[in-house]
């Protein structure tokens, strides 16, 4: 694939500006923070996976051990000098903190994404490749939604933070965000699904996920489900021959051409993980939802296919998600029994 910056080419050890071959350059000088190729190539894996993240976030995916991000704001630096990433704002966005009028929030992070020469470079060292484009503007307003889509990846991929959490289930490498999946051939309608999950070691094949901020009305997010129900409904034809003389067309769905079997009832399982309010507020805006999405999830028990109403939705709360982990008590499964489960628990559910 191309290399193409956003602004100029990169200037690669044993080259001269021209690109001709010339005597390389010492190492300090090509990488003038002192960076590891190691910490750049996990903090282009990152990006490549979340679009958007700050040196904290990186660190706390591929060096969990680090107290500090020094090593890995150096990888950044050294990767902006060569034009893979660039920083347009901080987590703060214009006001300078995060936070509700007249109280302070955490202090501002840069915020930092792929050119499209890191993204060229992402799709060449993630072995699935990188959905989506470029996160461009997106830090600019700090970036508030893909925060929280990051904290949510964080906590399924390092487990939960209190000291007898559930473990974390898989590496940053089984997540893609932002991906596209379209409603029709041809057509602009999409479901645009916030992160979803490839763990088969987990016993995770598939999950889509999305991050519920409160800042829609429920019955937007009601929407967004009758939209999966409508892709995951998409018919893919194909001609399959029997032989030299003719053939036979056969149906098969689009979301299986992507995505491998659940190997459960059902589609796909959806997640929705809801934060931005007080556990009252949450748990009275998760109930909404649950009443308003039911004739999309009713049927999620039955086997698979089923006229309609047979998406698995799991619903959790972000704080539970960080405290305990993708495996601790924190899943509802729609449908199906209290308390509350861990992810694979939750998703065997069922109403025997």
């Amino acid at each position: 694939m191309s290399h193409t910056q956003e602004q100029g080419q990169i200037q690669g050890p044993g080259q001269t500006r021209t690109g001709q071959p010339g005597k390389p350059k010492p190492k300090r000088v090509l990488y003038p923070y002192g960076s590891a190729s190691p910490e750049r190539d996990d903090a282009i894996t990152v990006l490549g996976a979340l679009k958007v993240a700050t040196a904290t976030q990186i660190m706390r995916l591929v060096r969990p051990h680090l107290t500090d991000n020094k090593s890995i704001r150096n990888a950044l630096l050294d990767l902006a000098k060569h034009g893979l990433v660039v920083s347009e704002g901080n987590t703060a966005g214009p006001r300078g903190r995060i936070g509700a009028p007249g109280r302070a929030g955490p202090a501002a992070q840069k915020l930092w994404r792929l050119t499209a020469a890191g993204l060229d470079y992402a799709d060449q060292i993630l072995e699935e490749g990188v959905d989506g484009g470029l996160a461009r503007g997106v830090a600019r307003g700090g970036a508030k939604h893909a925060m929280a889509v990051n904290e949510t990846v964080t906590a399924f991929v390092c487990g939960g933070t209190l000291p007898d959490a559930a473990a974390g289930i898989c590496g940053i490498e089984a997540f893609r965000t932002e991906t596209h999946l379209p409603i029709a051939s041809g057509s602009k309608a999409a479901v645009r699904v916030d992160a979803v999950l490839r763990a088969p070691a987990a016993r995770v094949p598939v999950l889509m996920l999305e991050v519920d901020r409160g800042t829609e009305s429920p019955e937007r997010v009601a929407e967004k489900l009758a939209r999966y129900e409508t892709y995951f409904a998409r018919t893919l034809f194909e001609v399959k021959h029997s032989n030299a003389m003719g053939g036979n067309t056969g149906t098969g769905l689009h979301w299986q051409t992507l995505f491998p079997p659940t190997g459960r009832p059902g589609t796909p399982p959806v997640a929705i993980v809801f934060t931005g309010a007080g556990r009252a507020a949450l748990a009275n805006r998760i109930n909404r939802v649950l009443n308003l999405t039911a004739e999309h999830w009713q049927h999620s028990f039955e086997t698979y296919p089923f006229p309609a109403g047979n998406v698995p939705l799991l619903v959790a709360a972000l704080d539970d998600l960080a405290a305990h982990g993708p495996q601790g008590p924190v899943w509802h499964r729609a449908g199906g029994h209290m308390p509350l489960r861990g992810l694979v628990q939750a998703l065997d559910d069922s109403r025997d």
